[in-house]
């Protein structure tokens, strides 16, 4: 079971291809160190999506038999 939803996967998944991409929002040849922004904005959302679905308590039910 996972605690990620198929959007969150699919966004984590979309935001990794653009961080490794070579085409970027803001070019680091252009803007020099504001150019690796939003390649860390980016990442940072990566690991506040991860993390946050990390602390959401998981909910287990546990069947007693019937006496």
């Amino acid at each position: 079971m996972t605690r990620l939803s198929k959007t969150q996967v699919g966004l984590i998944i979309a935001g990794l291809l653009y961080v490794v991409s070579p085409f970027d929002f803001i070019p680091e040849l252009i803007a020099g160190p504001l150019g690796i922004a939003d390649d860390a904005a980016i990442l940072g959302l990566i690991a506040a999506t991860i993390l946050r679905a990390a602390q959401k308590p998981q909910v287990v039910t546990v069947e007693t038999p019937a006496r």
